[in-house]
């Protein structure tokens, strides 16, 4: 796949994903990996880099809006690397996949990319579909060694018994590229995994609007100059004005024909999802983390609709984590006057937490918080798949007798998640 200069110094992006269910016989478990083979400008090298990322996750529903969230996800990773590194940012964001309606080549996945360019001000979105029946690409064999490595493991003794067991191996010991073929263009030279918890994934579509001839195209396009308007055609162009989004000064126009357009008319879905179970999703986080993260950490869980500020609780390595229930602290706000559902600050004391149960002190002792209240965990994921803090200490408002906490820039996320958790499941905020 070949690039110009112009479109490299651009920070253009290419994608090629590929999703499937994964049963092993040999480890009793089912996991959905989603694979996508990222191909980016790395300014250390100065050349153009290829790097696998294998999304897994235990929610078999293979959605649009699972695809659409773990896209978002990859693409934040190398949004931060260009950034970071002061390259710029990224302008145009080119898809490549198969033809399945259910997933890819739908009216909501073109939909998410209208509203995907204008949320991080591309120049332009690309979606190409490969023909139908061609066979198989990168992707799939990249899925195939995942496949191999997993089901190898079963056989020869390793307890794979859980999606999360499949995620911790890999990242261990899937990492390496040993292919032969590692050096070429499109083969990737390093291995990335990432985890999503069920119930992360919208199990509605969120918005709705009408799109025709949709199956006979396999090219299709949107521009920053008309971000509600979609083009498509039967062809994939690689002409300098079509990769810069000017699609009517096509200059292969004899080639490839007319493009076809639509408007698209968005309708926001503003509905709460059908089911989001609390307690089986928070329990089995919670279970997770007691193996991989062996430090405190923070909780925020509904206490009744009176109470608009998060209510903190703190839960150590060591809690006691029941059927329905964990042992936790629970803690004060750092302004406990001020009702208000962005107040995220906490403190934590110093020297008054007791952690032993049903002891006689003046200490302030932990109780039991139900995993049906817990809205959000404040643990974050790094990009390369590990577990860490997403609090961090805030110096200047710290004391002598207890510190104060607050999200981490980075992982300010989980606080907006936890408002739209709020909301899905125990309703509104009532704002007095």
């Amino acid at each position: 796949m070949h690039i110009s200069n112009k479109l490299l110094a651009a920070c253009y992006l290419k994608i090629k994903p590929y999703i499937h269910c994964l049963p092993l016989r040999a480890c009793r478990t089912k996991a959905v990996f989603f694979v996508l083979i990222i191909y980016y400008w790395d300014f250390t090298l100065n050349r153009i880099a290829c790097r696998s990322h294998t999304c897994i996750t235990p929610d078999l529903n293979k959605s649009n809006e699972q695809v659409t969230h773990f896209l978002e996800t990859v693409f934040e990773i190398y949004s931060r690397y260009y950034r970071d590194g002061a390259h710029g940012r990224i302008r145009y964001f080119s898809l490549w996949s198969d033809n399945c309606g259910e997933q890819f080549k739908n009216k909501f996945h073109f939909g998410w990319g209208s509203e995907f360019l204008r949320k991080h001000y591309l120049s332009g979105i690309f979606f190409n579909f490969f023909a139908p029946g061609h066979g198989k690409g990168i992707c799939d064999s990249e899925g195939g060694i995942n496949k191999h490595a997993v089901a190898h493991a079963a056989l020869h003794g390793t307890r794979l018994l859980s999606p999360w067991d499949l995620y911790q191996y890999l990242s261990t010991h899937g990492v390496c590229v040993m292919s032969r073929t590692a050096n070429a263009l499109h083969s990737p030279e390093e291995r990335r995994f990432h985890y999503f918890y069920e119930g992360v994934f919208l199990n509605y579509h969120p918005i709705d609007l009408k799109i025709d001839r949709i199956n006979c195209f396999h090219s299709f396009a949107i521009s920053k100059n008309e971000p509600l308007t979609l083009y498509s055609r039967n062809t994939s162009c690689f002409c300098d004005s079509c990769k810069n989004g000017n699609f009517l000064a096509c200059l292969d126009f004899e080639f490839h024909g007319p493009w076809h357009t639509n408007v698209l008319e968005i309708q926001q879905v503003h509905r709460a999802p059908n089911h989001i179970d609390l307690a089986v999703t928070m329990r089995a986080h919670l279970g997770e983390l007691r193996t991989a993260f062996t430090r405190p950490y923070l909780i925020i869980f509904y206490e009744n609709k009176t109470i608009l500020r998060p209510t903190y609780a703190l839960i150590q390595p060591a809690a006691s984590i029941n059927l329905a229930t964990v042992r936790a602290h629970v803690l004060e706000s750092f302004q406990p006057q001020l009702n208000y559902f962005n107040n995220t600050k906490v403190k934590i004391q110093k020297q008054g937490l007791c952690n032993i149960a049903n002891h006689n002190c003046i200490k302030k002792h932990t109780q039991l918080i139900r995993f049906d209240k817990i809205c959000c965990v404040c643990v974050g994921t790094t990009p390369a798949g590990s577990f860490v803090n997403a609090m961090r200490l805030v110096q200047a408002d710290t004391t002598a007798d207890f510190w104060v906490y607050d999200f981490k820039e980075t992982y300010a996320s989980l606080f907006e998640q936890y408002k739209q958790t709020r909301t899905n499941v125990f309703g509104n905020y009532e704002l007095s």
